[in-house]
């Protein structure tokens, strides 16, 4: 029984001994030791470091070259360099200074969540952002809980005011003004062809009459196709990234403080105006929302940007076309 036990030991030996363990990056460092095993780390792309006087050389340097063992005074790392500690090379690390061995990196720009300031790249520092992780310039924190609305998960859908400030009875709506602050400005010119309500976070096109009137049908489609390239826009936007707005989405962009058109401009404290900051407002006939109405399924909820009503319309009325993108 000892002999079999001995032989087959022996046969295991023999047969791991035989195994070829891959060397996909070819640094002559086998795969399972290998922190970095698809880019080459081995010893010929190591660093130089000999000593204070002479601070670390890259290998390959025209002065010297690393290689297996650096020429002068000092030593050379075998290429396996590990900074951080975190089991992965600096060469392949995103963050070789930084322990992060999950390598996260939520925004994908190769900078690991470890180190990067600015994880979603919407321009505020981590430390200074409500939504660390969630692209949310405005900072909109409607509940104030410290946590912004793009992430918050107990947020919930607050009504806005209307806008109207003029008064003409007690407890009407201008005395009230009750609601949640609109927000100054209230639209972003992004300069690609879109601008962005900031009391929303929709993201609208800039020309609000790119393809004129259409059915209801059309309009859907006209939404549903357009991408970078088309009116105007620049956004590196794809097809399918682009919608009809839905009633309450096309009803938000009206202010009940202004008519003819019923739209703010770009501060949100004055009626809108060619190109401040939208292009081409519509203020005769309704703009199609994507809506239809739940009593007949040949009529829709198309807004009118003339005084901010909503209306009740047959699906082959012919109107006009303001496209969107973004929300939740």
């Amino acid at each position: 029984m000892k002999v079999k036990v001995l032989a087959i030991v022996a046969s295991l030996f023999m047969l791991s001994a035989s195994v070829a363990y891959a060397d996909i990056d070819s640094d002559g460092i086998i795969d399972p030791v290998d922190n970095c095993p698809e880019i080459a780390n081995g010893p010929d792309q190591g660093t130089c470091s000999p000593d204070a006087v002479y601070p670390g050389i890259e290998c390959g340097d025209s002065v010297w070259d690393c290689g297996i063992s650096c020429p002068r005074v000092g030593s050379c790392d075998n290429g396996q360099r590990d900074r951080d500690n975190d089991g992965i090379g600096d060469v392949c690390d995103n963050c070789f200074n930084d322990f992060n061995d999950t390598q996260l990196d939520n925004d994908g720009d190769g900078t690991g969540n470890a180190c990067d300031p600015d994880d979603d790249e919407d321009g505020i520092p981590d430390g200074d952002d409500n939504c660390p992780n969630v692209a949310n310039f405005n900072q909109i924190d409607s509940n104030s809980d410290g946590i912004g609305d793009y992430c918050d998960p107990y947020r919930w859908a607050l009504v806005p005011k209307t806008g109207q400030t003029t008064s003409y009875a007690i407890s009407d709506d201008g005395d009230l003004e009750r609601g949640v602050t609109l927000v100054s400005p209230r639209f972003t010119d992004n300069s690609d062809g879109t601008v962005i309500d900031n009391q929303t976070g929709l993201i609208w096109m800039k020309d609000a009459n790119c393809f004129g009137e259409r059915t209801w049908a059309n309009a859907l489609l006209e939404c549903n196709g357009l991408a970078d390239g088309q009116c105007g826009l620049i956004d590196s936007s794809s097809v399918g990234d682009w919608r009809l707005p839905n009633k309450r989405e096309l009803f938000s962009l009206t202010n009940d403080g202004y008519y003819d058109p019923a739209v703010p401009n770009t501060s949100g404290t004055e009626e809108w105006s060619e190109g401040d900051p939208l292009n081409n407002v519509q203020a005769t006939l309704f703009y199609h929302s994507s809506s239809t109405h739940a009593n007949s399924s040949s009529h829709t909820w198309p807004v009118s940007m003339y005084s901010g009503n909503i209306g009740f319309e047959l699906k082959s009325s012919i109107y006009h076309v303001w496209c969107v993108r973004g929300g939740q």
